[in-house]
């Protein structure tokens, strides 16, 4: 069975790559992202999220690597919004032909995976969590040992 070759998570360098990339510059934002869905403040998540959001000729500019990182970031607030009951394209339209875009240039569904929460997400102090709790941080490393061995 043939792999799509963005998700052949055998592909360690693409890994170490795209976990350091940060297209959006996205880092101060995910840093209070837990404190923001702590508080429910949808509306700094929007506020957030629309600041974030590439124009598409910005997007035509990137990797392969840094369009998972872009989604990666933007899928953090995506589905912050939806937790606490916004529908983000709603709230931000601009994200639909952005995330159209994304999935299209990487050949995955136009939204954030588990590969972009977990495998492709930095370690240390970049990572990025909803909660920011040490259970959510055991809970992305348990995925980030299974999956390189999953076929």
């Amino acid at each position: 069975m043939p792999t799509n070759t963005v998700t052949d998570l055998s592909n360690l360098s693409r890994i170490d790559n795209v976990r350091t990339l940060d297209p959006l510059n996205a880092d101060a934002a995910c840093r209070v992202l837990p404190a923001m869905n702590e508080d429910a403040d949808t509306s700094a998540l929007t506020a957030t999220l629309r600041v974030m959001i590439p124009g598409l000729d910005e997007v035509a500019t990137y990797s392969t690597d840094e369009c998972l990182a872009a989604m990666r970031d933007l899928g953090m607030f995506l589905g912050s919004l939806k937790r606490h009951g916004v529908e983000p394209v709603r709230a931000v339209p601009d994200t639909r032909p952005v995330l159209e875009e994304l999935g299209r240039r990487t050949d995955m569904v136009p939204r954030d995976t588990v590969h972009h929460y977990t495998t492709w997400n930095p370690v240390g102090p970049r990572q990025r969590m909803y909660t920011g709790d040490p259970q959510e941080h055991q809970l992305q490393e348990s995925v980030r040992m299974v999956f390189p061995d999953l076929r």
